[in-house]
């Protein structure tokens, strides 16, 4: 388990510092110190190797996000200022994570969409908690735009090109969702009877 480990820990630095093209078995194997005929024993290719970390590392900020959950106040912004103040801030303690969750590879690309389906589910499931329950097709338009935002702000913020840090990006983030869940929510509100 240790050379496995030790692979995960090499594809995150590759792609962080070297970008996608640099991650060939043998780069990673380099990388982690371990000869590339045991990079099978673990993985069947890269994509393998990549999907796995991504996973990984997406149960960890969903942990972290729902550990947040806990102890925040009964209201959809405490409760997504939490969440997403919980993700920001593992980012932000560990860049090279983040720059390999942004990372543009095909592998990671296909993740993160299943991630943001699995964050649309969640966000149905806190409506519902909350009081404001959304449908399915609102929570997916939610999670793809706030995801997207969010992509973007922490790129901007990595590469220097956004004035912006951690609290910034948690503060407007957590607006951007719960504005577009009030908005999502008074649209699929029954309306009320004239009279």
């Amino acid at each position: 388990m240790q050379r496995r480990r030790r692979f995960e820990e090499a594809i995150v630095e590759v792609i962080a510092t070297e970008g996608p093209s640099a991650a060939t078995v043998r780069r990673i194997s380099a990388t982690a110190g371990v000869g590339p005929r045991f990079f099978y024993d673990h993985f069947r290719d890269t994509d393998d190797l990549i999907i796995s970390v991504y996973d990984t590392i997406a149960a960890d900020l969903v942990t972290r996000a729902t550990v947040a959950l806990v102890s925040a106040p009964h209201d959809v912004y405490a409760r997504a200022h939490a969440a997403v103040g919980a993700i920001v801030e593992s980012i932000a303690n560990d860049v090279r994570r983040g720059r390999f969750l942004l990372s543009d590879t095909p592998a990671v690309v296909e993740s993160r969409r299943r991630f943001v389906h699995r964050a649309a589910d969640a966000l149905v499931e806190q409506s519902t908690e909350l009081g404001e329950p959304l449908d399915k097709a609102s929570a997916d338009v939610i999670a793809v735009v706030v995801m997207a935002g969010a992509s973007e702000l922490v790129r901007g913020w990595f590469d220097g090109a956004l004035e912006v840090g951690p609290q910034e990006i948690t503060g407007l983030l957590a607006t951007t969702l719960t504005s577009l869940v009030d908005q999502r929510t008074s649209d699929t509100s029954p309306e009320a009877p004239a009279g």
